[in-house]
């Protein structure tokens, strides 16, 4: 008789995002963050590996154009340093070459770009459940629909904050800020990266704007009971969420 396999994980995967900034960046963080993944965000080879020394990625997804690294280079890295998580490469349309080489070197899986809304998180699901993601009778990975850090909490599916579980009134922008901060668990969320992650393209982004929510923020989580000093500035880097 077979003996069972081991019991499905029932905590939230996080996702290792690496790709440069752009449209289809922003398309795939959409996609993923939809499925209720805690993503971890690199915009080039150097933070896609501190990412993986922290030890806390589930899932690592590569775009082949990364600064930094040859993706086939950087597959084998991964692989040479003891790295087990599945790795799933975007490529270029019609490079199938390179989604050989990139198999036989230890991805899991690729996929081209441009890709279908969707496919890329249905292609993460399916890894992710290999990897033993599923919680008891659902299909799919454990969805997320809330986080919490001390008293301030996000309910994700209604896009509601809370402090000591009483709402607090946010606007889009400001709750999309918030969760951003609050996805990263603690660790600095540059400036430069938020405007580029949150509102990259649009004509009022701004260092100065970016400003103004992170005060209103501030004032709206204090005024309902948060502490003054939940958001903290990294001086001449950006925000932090105190944990």
């Amino acid at each position: 008789m077979a003996k069972p396999g081991p019991a499905p994980q029932t905590r939230t995967p996080r996702v290792l995002l690496a790709a440069p900034p752009g449209p289809a960046a922003a398309a795939a963080r959409r996609d993923l963050d939809a499925r209720g993944y805690l993503l971890a965000d690199a915009a080039s080879v150097a933070e896609a590996l501190d990412a993986l020394a922290a030890g806390k990625c589930d899932l690592a997804i590569l775009a082949a154009e990364l600064p930094g690294r040859d993706p086939l280079a950087l597959i084998a890295e991964i692989r040479d340093r003891g790295y087990a998580l599945p790795l799933l490469l975007t490529t270029p349309a019609g490079a199938a070459d390179l989604r050989v080489r990139a198999l036989n070197q230890g991805a899991d899986d690729c996929l081209d770009a441009p890709f279908h809304p969707g496919e890329l998180a249905a292609r993460a699901g399916a890894l992710l459940r290999r990897a033993g993601f599923r919680p008891a009778g659902e299909s799919g990975p454990v969805l997320n629909p809330q986080l919490a850090i001390g008293d301030v909490k996000l309910h994700r599916l209604r896009r509601q904050a809370t402090v000591h579980d009483a709402p607090v009134a946010l606007t889009l922008r400001e709750f999309d800020l918030l969760e951003y901060l609050m996805r990263a668990g603690g660790a600095v969320r540059t400036r430069e990266k938020i405007l580029t992650t949150l509102w990259s393209g649009q004509a009022d982004s701004s260092e100065h704007l970016l400003d103004v929510y992170i005060g209103r923020l501030r004032t709206k989580l204090a005024d309902a009971g948060a502490s003054p000093d939940f958001i903290e500035t990294v001086r001449g880097v950006g925000y932090r969420i105190a944990t």
